[in-house]
C-alpha cells in the first residue's frame, strides 16, 4: 500500500515539494505540493491495488 508524508523543508528559496507518496517499503513514487492531489493520487494507487488483487482472486 501507499502513504502520504510530508518533506523536510529544505534551507533554500527554491520551490519544494511539500508531500511525498512512498510505497510500504519506503520506495519514493511521486512528489506533490498540494496534500489534498497527493490524497488523491495515494488513494488511487490503493485503489489500483485492491482491484487488482481482486482481479486475481
Amino acid at each position: 500500500m501507499y502513504s502520504v508524508t510530508p518533506t523536510e523543508p529544505k534551507l533554500n528559496d527554491d520551490p519544494q515539494p511539500l508531500f511525498d507518496i512512498e510505497r510500504e517499503d519506503g520506495v519514493l513514487v511521486g512528489h506533490f505540493y498540494n496534500f489534498e492531489h497527493a490524497e488523491i493520487a495515494c488513494a488511487a494507487l490503493n485503489q489500483s491495488i485492491k482491484n487488482k488483487e481482486s482481479n486475481n482472486e
